[in-house]
């Protein structure tokens, strides 16, 4: 009789420790909706997760509540998914050595997948009519500048007849040679005297070339992006009253509990012991160790 007891106390310690450990996994329902349909009572247990959660934590077993036992029936599903849109519009820019038209189109695609920094996604189009084209910098360069000029007819080869600085396009140059040439002469005393003189003078300058750097072409690309604003599941597992297992016991003969003998107690004492096996076993991992402890016993340690 009392190892008939000790290993009913076993077995129910291990019950409750199988139940704890199935418990951490379970969930806690966000609302319990208690209504009666056809004169029985209808719990509702909604939960509300996300898409990628695991629906199957959701607890299905009947349960007994206030004495009154309630079994699992369905469990319905309602998708939550919702989609915020708009407008987006998305610049983009490229450097390109030339302002060829044709070559700067086609740097350009003609759709863009996008990716917002707040998570909205889609697909924009090329706009042609903001296509805008833009030195991206400027750079200059010195050279020199040569120029050579005539002056005929000059009553000397006196160099102040000559002018020391000419304008060339914009740049001053300045006189760096002078070459006289004869240009009429007369002979007094047997001797030819030059009475006239062309300068052929030489100037020189630098010059400042400024010339750009390429271009930067940019262009807008517009539609509309969208992005899941709830992205949830909405779980409701219905329980309904068993009435059947709700039915009152009626108790014929009360006084058949003190004639139990002692084998009678030890049948009855024998079926909770047999109940208890049955709902370790249905836990699984409690069976599976009540199989192990009675195997154990079996060999004596």
């Amino acid at each position: 009789m009392k190892s008939f007891k000790r290993l009913a106390v076993l077995l129910l310690a291990l019950s409750t420790f199988a139940i704890s450990a199935l418990a951490d996994d379970t969930l806690t329902p966000q609302e319990i909706v208690q209504s009666t349909v056809d004169d029985y009572t209808v719990v509702e247990k909604i939960y509300v997760l996300p898409k990628d959660s695991d629906a199957s934590l959701i607890p299905s077993e009947s349960y007994t509540e206030n004495e009154v036992e309630y079994e699992y029936v369905e469990t319905k599903v309602h998708d939550n998914s919702e989609e915020d849109t708009k407008e987006h519009i998305e610049n983009v820019s490229y450097h390109t050595a030339t302002n060829d038209a044709e070559v700067v189109v086609a740097l350009f695609a003609p759709t863009l997948e996008i990716t917002t920094e707040d998570g909205y996604i889609g697909v924009l189009a090329f706009d042609h009519s903001t296509l805008e084209l833009t030195p991206a910098g400027y750079s200059s360069r010195k050279f020199t500048v040569t120029e050579e000029r005539s002056y005929p007819n000059l009553a000397s080869a006196d160099t102040s007849l000559v002018p020391k600085t000419i304008d060339k396009d914009g740049t001053t140059l300045t006189l760096a040679n002078i070459e006289w040439v004869t240009a009429a002469d007369e002979t007094i005393s047997g001797t030819d005297v030059a009475i006239r003189y062309t300068a052929n003078a030489i100037y020189t300058g630098t010059e400042t070339k400024t010339y750009v750097n390429g271009y930067t072409a940019s262009a807008d690309y517009k539609g509309t992006v969208t992005k899941v604003i709830n992205d949830t599941v909405t779980y409701t597992a219905v329980f309904k009253e068993n009435k059947e297992t709700n039915e009152p016991m009626i108790d014929i003969d009360k006084t058949n509990d003190k004639k139990d003998s002692s084998a009678e107690k030890k049948a009855k004492t024998a079926g909770i012991v047999a109940g208890s096996v049955a709902g370790a076993a249905a836990l699984g991992a409690g069976g599976y160790a009540i199989y192990r402890l009675i195997r154990k016993k079996r060999k004596g340690y």
